[in-house]
């Protein structure tokens, strides 16, 4: 099995353990999945909200820091490619893939959690024609 097949199964157990409400067991899943996938926005994402609903809002939010932080560099990166790309190509700077897509909207949905937490974070999403 590929790493990352692996890391994206064990992503799958962790949020089926916090869905179920054993938070206890997705905080070690998700913790699992960062000792291989040290930069995994869905592991930090996931590991905040286990450890919110666990009752721990201080790692929680130290979490959801780190997982705003990538998000927040991954767009900025994914757009720089996009606007390099779209003046090469005399269009638009949208990649046509859902890269920008997906961490826009991660970066909203950490941001609305940060936010539930009692931290405000500035959003500084680009918008693409």
């Amino acid at each position: 099995m590929a790493p990352n097949q692996h890391v994206g199964q064990q992503i799958g157990v962790a949020w089926g353990h916090h869905r179920s409400g054993n938070n206890d067991q997705a905080i070690n899943e998700f913790e699992q999945v960062l000792s291989l996938a040290p930069d995994s926005i869905d592991a930090y994402y996931g590991l905040g909200l286990a450890l919110r609903d666990s009752g721990n809002a201080d790692r929680a939010i130290e979490s959801l820091q780190k997982a705003f932080q990538i998000t927040s560099e991954s767009l900025e990166a994914t757009n720089k490619v996009s606007d390099a790309k779209g003046a090469i190509a005399g269009s638009s700077n949208d990649l046509g893939t859902d890269d920008d897509d997906r961490y826009m909207m991660m970066t909203r949905m950490i941001a609305q959690r940060l936010d539930e937490l009692g931290v405000k974070v500035e959003l500084n999403l680009k918008t693409l024609p």
